[in-house]
């Protein structure tokens, strides 16, 4: 039953994905993938894990940033848009993030047209990012939103990172050979990767709106 059911949840978003994308004419022009969050908390590593997943397949073609090795939060968030708007001017950016939400909807997963706005959860003043909105509930939305992070589920959390991965490649795939027809990317130098602020307590996104 449960393998049903996923099957039909990666179906259903895969299919919201591939009209959105193909809403923004994209040509031959692949998406970026923005995967925001951090690993020091689990319920707000789903971000880190899509991207770490994606990284994987590095022959996708795709620009991924934000994984486990190297997260994109509040102190480099900012540096990192700035870095994408450089190296890719004309790609559309998916946004990936981790939400709050009511109990009942933990593990529900959104895509939505727009942007998300990270640190939302806990009022922070982040600017908003992506051309879609991928958003997945890991916690409950209380007074508390750290706790509700630090006892999230870590299979919930993977579950749905695997989810949104796999819907992520294949609605890419989709769109043109191209983005599969890619040579292996040229090796980068290593990003700088800046210690997120979360042991300050003052770190966290929400991509509810």
């Amino acid at each position: 039953m449960k393998a049903a059911e996923n099957k039909n949840r990666h179906f259903k978003i895969r299919r919201e994905l591939s009209c959105l994308l193909s809403e923004l004419d994209l040509g031959q022009v692949p998406p970026v993938v923005l995967c925001i969050g951090t690993d020091r908390m689990i319920g707000d590593s789903l971000g880190p894990l899509v991207g770490s997943l994606l990284e994987k397949k590095r022959r996708s073609g795709l620009a991924v940033y934000g994984t486990l090795s190297c997260p994109v939060h509040a102190l480099n968030l900012d540096e990192t848009l700035g870095e994408i708007k450089k190296k890719h001017p004309r790609n559309p950016v998916i946004a990936v993030d981790a939400s709050l939400g009511d109990s009942l909807q933990i593990g529900k997963i959104s895509v939505r047209p727009g942007s998300l706005c990270p640190g939302s959860g806990v009022n922070k003043d982040l600017p908003l990012v992506g051309d879609i909105s991928i958003t997945g509930i890991t916690g409950t939305d209380c007074s508390q939103p750290y706790l509700a992070l630090q006892t999230a589920r870590l299979s919930i959390v993977m579950e749905m990172a695997e989810i949104i991965s796999l819907c992520i490649l294949d609605a890419c795939k989709g769109l043109s050979k191209a983005l599969y027809g890619l040579p292996e990317p040229a090796a980068e130098l290593p990003r700088r990767c800046i210690p997120d602020p979360l042991p300050q307590g003052r770190r966290w996104q929400s991509g509810s709106p």
